[in-house]
């Protein structure tokens, strides 16, 4: 049973009788004629086998509509049966992205019994449209709306874990307290709210909040007569906005559409009456999952240890080939302390940020929701600022223990010529080395800087978000893109060619795919131009299916000589960045992580009865929903969001599998 055609709900109130009417449009040009100052809409799409034979809208004989809050269409239909979808109870069944993601059209008063009873059996929250018979509008194919009860699931949920930040405000300067009024109460409504609806988020907002709350103890710079200066109150307070604006955005998006539906709104216009919980909740697992993963391997953990493990060797480390970087430091035999519970970020949809990371939170394109099955606005690019975010963080804790240290400066400077040095220098060496390459190409060393402290402060703080970039670019490719050059290439190029003005930057992005690729060509003699070779080959394929409109223009520069040649200087410029990977950053444990299905089992081919024979691919079947889980969101992706064209009806599948399918262990037991 597969989702088909995209229809669009809406509900609209009448002030003068006080009364709601509910309507199933073809499209949204349909729904003009009827629009109000009330109007909200939902688009939904069609679920069952009698798609040509369904009825494009509500029919005189429907009795009511049935709405089913967080359950998977396969659940529902596995409890009833097909024959079922079929009988003389219930009309359509549409499939949305809110949190009530199952609207069921009511043909007898007995179905809504069986609705309530299956609800009831696995604990949905679920509310109940009843039509007034004798008020069916024949010309707008509407029914008026008599009665909207609502049945929340009987979930316990509490605020206990916000109560700490609430006891801050009195501590607080007066002109910083609103914005832990705005945090206490958007983190107090967030928990109640999801309750009911998404149970999951609800743990999610409560982790938040200690993690909220553990980073006001750790920067009391707000506190009355902290003593602290205006730069560190600012910095704490940029925190916290961002922690609330993340917050705003979810709840606003998540939770509108909650019981009782005709209460709330959600302000992503097209999705106003429904809200987009069940895309914000598969949004989430993604994050969730990649989470998972570093927390059992922790670079936090890993880097405490590398900056006091000294190499075993004798040689200088930048004498040493490339091909021998992967055992000079034995580093897998470095294990992680004990898992520690982390945060997972604040996951929204966003026109404006689209893909962006910050401390608290990480976005994706509204479009995503439309069109996520295409590689332009693939979820599977999230990975990128995941990467960010990982990377940040380890190079933050490399530097912190020199971070404007005259001695400490003057120290690593004397050691990384030496041999039989720690991580800690080897790390500093490349990291310097890369910095000022970059530096030197732009022109900015000053002769007259006075100091080490004066020379690394600067280039860092110049310099160090462009050898960020060049670094997260080595890990998305390694660890989530397995070193599949042309599934890389096509995936970053699909989503940067929708960047306004993107043609005045090509040579930029050329020479962070070909950082990216290098790093696994350079044990070769000529790495920059096997990397180049691969690059040409994907861009062909993509101009020949006519995939990517950049294609020409990227062709031409790969072409041409003297460009070409400048390209490549760029390239061997920044070689240090892809030693800093492959001496800190390169781990084949997880790399086999990420790679494998972690579905329990004896092997991952055959973790899941959906993973087709001999092949690490899942074997779902397109627009068809099913009870089976999968552990690998990436794979997933890889696999079903990969397509040159979008289609909305596909992007939604591939949500609400996320939603409903995606194992985590740390949820199931």
């Amino acid at each position: 049973m597969k989702i088909s055609r995209q229809s669009l709900l809406s509900l609209d109130f009448d002030l003068a009788s006080n009364e709601h009417t509910v309507r199933i449009h073809p499209d949204i040009l349909h729904s003009f004629d009827s629009w109000s100052s009330h109007t909200r809409v939902s688009p939904i799409w069609l679920y069952g086998d009698k798609t040509k034979s369904a009825p494009a809208g509500l029919e005189p004989s429907d009795v009511g509509l049935a709405f089913i809050a967080n359950t998977n269409p396969a659940s529902f239909v596995a409890h009833f049966g097909r024959d079922f979808l079929d009988g003389p109870e219930i009309g359509n069944v549409w499939v949305s992205l809110g949190s009530f993601n199952l609207i069921v059209v009511l043909k007898e008063e007995n179905g809504a019994a069986l609705i309530e009873e299956f609800c009831r059996s696995v604990s949905s929250t679920y509310e109940l449209w009843t039509f007034k018979p004798a008020d069916y509008d024949i010309t707008n194919r509407s029914h008026t709306v008599g009665l909207m009860d609502f049945y929340p699931a009987t979930v316990q949920s509490s605020t206990s874990s916000v109560e700490p930040i609430a006891k801050e405000i009195d501590q607080t300067e007066p002109h910083f307290q609103s914005i832990l009024v705005e945090l206490t109460a958007l983190l107090s409504m967030a928990i109640k709210r999801s309750a009911n609806q998404l149970p999951n988020l609800t743990k999610d907002f409560e982790v938040l909040a200690e993690a909220a709350f553990n980073f006001l103890i750790e920067r009391p710079a707000l506190r009355k007569k902290s003593g602290f200066g205006e730069p560190e109150k600012t910095r704490v307070l940029s925190g916290l906005q961002n922690i609330n604006a993340g917050l705003s955005r979810l709840t606003s998006q998540a939770l509108s559409g909650a019981s009782p539906i005709a209460k709330t709104e959600c302000h992503f216009w097209p999705h106003s009456l429904l809200g987009i919980g069940i895309a914000n909740t598969g949004l989430r697992n993604i994050v969730a999952y990649i989470s998972d993963i570093f927390e059992e391997f922790s670079f936090s953990d890993r880097t405490s240890l590398l900056l006091s493990t000294a190499s075993q060797s004798e040689k200088a480390t930048n004498d040493v080939p490339f091909a021998e970087l992967a055992g000079f430091f034995p580093l897998d035999q470095i294990k992680p302390d004990a898992r520690q519970r982390t945060m997972i970020p604040i996951t929204y949809f966003s026109g404006r940020d689209g893909f962006k990371n910050s401390t608290f939170t990480t976005s994706a394109p509204l479009m995503s929701i439309q069109a996520g099955n295409a590689y332009e606005y693939s979820l599977v690019t999230i990975t990128h600022e995941i990467s960010h975010r990982i990377v940040a963080a380890t190079i933050a804790k490399m530097l912190k223990p020199y971070d404007g240290n005259t001695p400490s400066y003057d120290k690593i400077i004397s050691e990384i010529s030496t041999p039989n040095r720690a991580h800690g220098a080897l790390f500093f060496q490349n990291y310097i080395l890369a910095l000022v390459n970059i530096a030197l190409e732009n022109h900015a060393v000053d002769p007259d800087w006075q100091s080490n402290v004066d020379f690394l402060d600067t280039i860092i703080l110049d310099f160090g978000e462009e050898f960020e970039e060049h670094l997260v670019h080595v890990f998305d490719f390694w660890y989530f893109f397995d070193r599949n050059y042309s599934r890389y290439i096509t995936a970053i190029w699909c989503s940067w060619a929708v960047i306004p003005n993107i043609a005045a930057r090509i040579e930029e992005y050329v020479v962070r795919t070909l950082i990216a690729l290098s790093s696994n060509n350079v044990t070769k003699t000529d790495w920059v131009g096997e990397s180049v070779a691969e690059m040409l080959t994907v861009f062909e394929e993509l101009k020949a299916r006519d995939a990517l409109h950049l294609a020409d223009e990227v062709i031409d520069l790969l072409t041409d000589k003297e460009r070409l040649d400048e390209i490549v200087q760029r390239v061997h410029a920044r070689q240090n960045v892809i030693r800093v990977f492959h001496s800190i950053f390169k781990s084949e444990i997880l790399a086999g992580k990420l790679a494998e299905e972690p579905l329990p089992g004896k092997r991952p081919a055959k973790r899941s009865r959906d993973l087709k024979k001999g092949e690490q691919k899942y074997n779902f079947r397109e627009r068809e929903f099913s009870v089976s889980k999968f552990g690998n969101a990436i794979k997933f992706l890889k696999q079903y969001a990969a397509d040159d064209k979008a289609q909305p009806n596909k992007s939604a599948w591939v949500l609400l599998m996320l939603a409903f399918n995606m194992y985590r262990s740390r949820e199931h037991g």
